[in-house]
């Protein structure tokens, strides 16, 4: 429940009674026209009313209290304020629709708005009452009140006061509490606990009203009634028990009374039947009745000049006359107050009531734009309880984003949101939209599947049909081709099981030379399908280590023509070849990627002998050779527009740059790599990560016709969406290097060093897929001070000691602490053990100066000697 205020509009229903037979019989004719399905009515010939709920000549009491005012009894029960009055000219039908009136015969189909309203008040009390009985929980108090007021020439009466002096001033006054509410003193209020009770009430008041005839209406209300019911609950606090029990640490039952939290909410209901506005040449109204015309012309009046200072946008920020009269007065926090309000404005439809109706029709449009400030009207501990509960909803919501790592709380105390929050949730979300596709596939093979074994089974049908009597070799003959391709889908399934079991355990093998045969491209070892035939794996492998022995023959060959033997390199190319021609039974060092390349070879019509770029890679050299003979063969088809993922060896590299020029550091990065200063022990990154997810490097992907993968690759192939080299992802011609799908275009960033800044360090990912720029800021923070004895570490043993921290104690993990690491760390301020060297130098040189001071001196005392002598 929210105690917090909300702008609700004052809602405007508009009924037009049925013509009387007085006016059928004058020939008065009907100017009214409600259209079809729409809550707009047309009086005349082009004037056109819209309003909230729109009630024709033929409407009836239940239809209009369901649309009006069930659900305002509902928010009573919620705290909040409601009010429903009747407006219009005299005659209108007010008094019937409110339900102010008495008559001892009317049916209950014609009951008004008030004894509806009264009924289902009760109803819902005893409702609330047995749903809390028949869920344990306390049972509600409630306890009503109701007040019944007349305001007759301009003085508030009591109804319920059967002993009133109609000759003497009436002493009842109105008050405006510190929240703006209205109250009265001096009125009677009776307390009730029933139906029948609150109708006795009613009924009592009705008969003390004031009522005479006139020319326009045989009994006519000569005053502003106003019924109000007051309703006050106790009950047990609103809470979300189920969240209640997930926590550990509450061991509190639910069902224990004691520990309940009550609220206490009050409401009140105005019911308001206003006397109709009238002009005294059509009323004939003579003496009292003339005053009390003037009276109620008056107060509906100053109602008027509320409404429009109100309802006019150019005068709401204006002083609204309230005060003006005592009904507006009465009327104050239903207009434009705490309340939920519904004006109802009756009209009649015959053309003689044409100005009449007008003036009803513009009043109640005017009152449509008027905004109520709506909220729950608690007592304070209710109040406090409730903020109390908000905020400990708040912080508890704020709590497990800590925990769940969504938020982070940096050193400085400045919090942040975390990267990896935001990329497991759209993680998730991917992964669950792939599950409703899977679900959806599987469902779809598995119409597919029955469908072909029914078709099957009709055709094997068909087939014993057409047997006839020699059907039971047919029979035979099903039964045994049924069994052999039983037996021969057993033999390839375990087969495949067989090579599936062999290529995961040549994995680690695998991955062991996967740098010795010239990085990632060539051993990257995915598995094969299960399904993968052992021949087309054998002969694969036989024709990798043909390739192999062709570039052994060639590399031989130009060692010969320099003549210059290296019988390491002979020895590197033998173990290679041997390793290779183990390789014949394995196939977890083959890449998908070879496969699909050989097959564009095959079907340009090159030679094997060329070779494509995700071949086996040994030397610098050797990529070179093999960049130029994939140029010979002809263009590259960019990724992603042939349907190909990264061939693997021509996938770059990335580069971070950091130069020096006064005191600015300028940092250049394509890719992963990193560079980080320790500014008084904080980590200041100078570049980030180039990722294809980031929403930027994605657009640019998808641009340039890629895609990125569930695992973050481009195309299925480079983690990268950045790097130099020369790359398959940047050969399109037609777009810019800066547009191309993997982009060599770096981003920089400058930095005005001063003394605050301690070192710099530039590390490829390997370090930072370990430890984070703050963690590898710490490491060497720690390493980089003297210790105890004055003694400080060598840059170099704190880069050895970085590495051997991040590196894997075993290569068959996840792959964290297995990629290529690289480590610089420049001291921005002297080291301790330079500036102790420094300051040894500078000792010596001031020894050394001194000596040659002393020995000149010497020498001149040495030549006055012999001047003397001389």
């Amino acid at each position: 429940m929210t105690t917090g205020q909300d702008e609700s509009s004052v809602r405007v229903a508009l009924r037009i009674r049925p013509q009387l037979a007085r006016e059928k019989i004058e020939g008065c004719h009907i100017c009214t026209y409600v259209m079809p399905g729409e809550p707009q009515v047309i009086l005349g010939k082009d004037k056109a009313f819209t309003f909230d709920y729109m009630f024709d000549m033929d409407s009836q009491q239940d239809t209009i209290y369901t649309n009006c005012t069930e659900k305002l009894i509902e928010g009573c029960f919620e705290g909040y304020n409601a009010t429903v009055f009747a407006y219009g000219q005299t005659g209108s039908g007010k008094t019937y629709t409110m339900g102010t009136g008495f008559d001892v015969n009317i049916a209950e189909e014609e009951l008004g708005i008030i004894p509806r309203a009264v009924h289902h008040l009760f109803k819902g009390i005893d409702e609330r009452r047995q749903a809390a009985q028949e869920q344990g929980r306390p049972v509600p108090e409630f306890k009503i009140n109701a007040q019944f007021l007349e305001l007759y020439n301009e003085e508030v009466l009591d109804l319920f006061d059967s002993t009133r002096d109609m000759k003497q001033k009436s002493h009842i006054k109105i008050h405006e509490d510190a929240n703006g509410g209205i109250y009265t003193v001096g009125v009677t209020t009776r307390t009730v606990s029933s139906e029948a009770e609150m109708m006795q009430c009613l009924k009592l008041g009705a008969l003390s009203r004031t009522t005479a005839s006139t020319q326009m209406n045989v009994q006519s209300s000569r005053s502003h009634a106003i019924f109000t019911i007051h309703l006050c609950q106790v009950r047990v606090c609103a809470s979300d028990n189920q969240e209640s029990e997930n926590e550990n640490d509450n061991k509190v039952s639910n069902g224990n009374s004691e520990m309940d939290e009550y609220e206490t909410l009050t409401a009140k209901f105005h019911f308001v039947d206003l006397a109709g506005s009238e002009r005294l040449k059509r009323t004939g109204a003579t003496g009292d009745r003339a005053k009390e015309g003037i009276s109620i012309n008056c107060g509906l009046l100053a109602l008027g000049n509320v409404i429009s200072a109100l309802g006019d946008r150019s005068k709401r920020a204006s002083h609204v006359p309230y005060r003006d009269s005592k009904l507006t007065r009465l009327l104050q926090d239903s207009l434009g107050g705490n309340s939920q309000t519904v004006m109802i404005a009756c009209i009649s439809p015959s053309d003689r009531d044409f100005m009449e109706t007008l003036n009803t029709l513009k009043y109640a449009n005017r009152a449509r734009n008027i905004k109520n400030k709506v909220m729950v009207n608690q007592d304070k501990a209710s109040q406090q309880i409730s903020a109390l509960r908000t905020e400990i909803a708040r912080l508890q919501m704020e709590l497990m984003e800590y925990k769940t790592g969504k938020r982070l709380m940096g050193e400085d105390g400045v919090e942040s949101f975390s990267d990896m929050f935001h990329e497991n949730s759209m993680l998730q979300t991917e992964n669950s939209n792939l599950r409703v596709r899977v679900k959806a596939m599987q469902e779809t093979i598995d119409a597919q599947r029955a469908r072909l074994t029914q078709l099957l089974s009709d055709q094997a049908n068909q087939a014993l049909a057409r047997a006839g009597e020699g059907g039971t070799e047919e029979i035979g003959n099903m039964i045994q081709g049924y069994i052999k391709e039983i037996e021969d889908l057993r033999a390839k399934l375990l087969e495949s099981e067989a090579v599936n079991e062999n290529l995961r355990k040549n994995l680690s093998r695998a991955s062991s030379r996967q740098s010795f045969y010239g990085g990632p491209g060539s051993f990257s070892s995915p598995l094969l399908a299960p399904e993968k035939e052992t021949s087309d794996v054998i002969e694969l492998a036989k024709k990798d280590l043909e390739k192999l022995k062709k570039r052994e023959k060639k590399k031989k060959k130009s060692a010969n023509k320099e003549e210059v033997p290296d019988n390491d390199q002979e020895k590197a190319m033998e173990r290679v070849s041997e390793d290779a021609e183990m390789e014949v039974q394995e196939a977890s060092d083959h890449e998908e990627g070879e496969e699909e390349e050989e097959g564009s070879d095959e079907e340009d019509g090159s030679d094997e002998e060329e070779g494509d770029s995700s071949e086996l890679e040994e030397e610098d050299t050797e990529e070179g050779e093999e960049d130029s003979e994939d140029e010979e063969e002809g263009e590259m088809c960019l990724p992603g527009m042939d349907g190909k993922e990264e061939p693997g060896s021509d996938s770059g590299t990335t580069a971070v740059v950091a130069l020096i020029r006064g005191k600015q550091l300028i940092v250049a990065n394509a890719g992963d790599s990193r560079c980080v200063v320790s500014e008084k022990g904080k980590a200041v990154d100078m570049s980030y990560d180039h990722k294809p997810e980031d929403e930027v490097e994605l657009a640019r992907i998808k641009n340039a016709g890629g895609k990125v993968t569930m695992d973050g690759r481009v195309n299925g192939g480079l983690n990268l969406s950045r790097a130099i080299g020369d790359h398959f992802y940047k050969r399109n011609k037609s777009l810019p290097p800066e547009e191309q799908m993997i982009s060599a275009m770096p981003d920089v960033k400058v930095l005005t060093l001063n003394e605050d800044h301690d070192f710099m360090v530039i590390a490829c990912d390997g370090i930072w897929n370990v430890l984070s720029s703050q963690e590898v800021v710490d490491f060497i923070s720690e390493r980089i001070k003297p210790d105890q004895d004055g003694k400080v570490q060598a840059l170099s043993s704190i880069v050895e000691e970085l590495l051997e921290h991040c590196l894997a104690p075993d290569t068959s993990g996840d792959g964290t602490g297995c990629d290529n690491m690289t480590c610089i760390i420049v001291t921005l301020r002297p080291h301790p053990s330079q500036s102790d060297g420094t300051k040894k130098r500078k000792h010596q040189e001031e020894e050394e100066g001194d000596k040659a001071e002393e020995t000149e001196t010497g020498e001149k005392e040495n030549d006055s000697k012999r001047a003397k002598s001389d």
